[in-house]
């Protein structure tokens, strides 16, 4: 059932040109698309990606994956296309000794 909801959003997708559909992998949604490198890759021109949305493949999570895959093929066409906004970012962890962290928490 939800394959055949997959297949109507891409055919929904392909007639308004997004350049970006939707597939399930086991229980979750993914986007792919000819995607710009993402950052650190090493490759400099855009090649066929897979982006894990995160959701399950549930009516919600593919109304939500719909979305997502007109945003980045808006922002594709658009040339604003940015990795930044897509990926998550890890939490920047403060090193040095106990002492440096004291030190800078009276600086601040």
């Amino acid at each position: 059932m939800i394959d055949e909801r997959i297949a109507q959003a891409n055919k929904r997708l392909k007639a308004a040109r997004v350049g970006v559909s939707i597939e399930r992998r086991g229980g979750t949604l993914w986007l792919r698309g000819t995607l710009p490198p993402k950052p650190g890759s090493g490759k400099t021109e855009p090649f066929r990606q897979k982006h894990a949305l995160g959701v399950k493949a549930s009516p919600a999570g593919l109304q939500h994956a719909e979305g997502q895959a007109r945003l980045m093929g808006a922002e594709l066409q658009l040339g604003k296309f940015d990795w930044s906004n897509w990926l998550e970012t890890q939490p920047q962890v403060e090193t040095g000794t106990v002492g440096d962290w004291i030190a800078n928490y009276e600086q601040d």
